[in-house]
């Protein structure tokens, strides 16, 4: 959860462009083909209609039930792209986090916070 939060807040890439390779229509925008369109993904992950009044903020638990309801909107969440243009490394930087983040966690210790 910690990791998925950051990767929120902080994605990896910025935005993500794409080229319409046919005229569609996204909501009332038509968009005809062969314009370039941007994903500002930053923004997307900070957007408080989709992610409610605290998108600003660091709040892990957002993700306790995965991240596909984690916000409003299931795609939502998109730090390494999505569909068949997602970044290939993924699978090798989430495994690269988790060992890092184990490994820093082995050299720091947990105390208990007085009432």
């Amino acid at each position: 959860m910690i990791l998925y939060e950051t990767l929120r807040l902080y994605p990896p890439a910025i935005e993500v462009i794409r080229e319409c390779v046919e005229e569609s229509w996204l909501q009332d925008l038509h968009v005809p083909k062969g314009v370039s369109v941007s994903f500002p993904i930053t923004g997307l992950h900070q957007d408080k209609e989709l992610w409610g009044e605290d998108a600003g903020q660091f709040n892990p638990d957002r993700f306790k039930d995965g991240f596909s309801s984690a916000c409003k909107h299931p795609n939502a969440f998109m730090p390494f792209s999505f569909g068949q243009r997602v970044c290939v490394g993924q699978p090798f930087a989430m495994i690269e986090a988790k060992v890092i983040l184990a490994m820093i966690l082995q050299c720091s210790g947990f105390t208990e916070l007085p009432p």
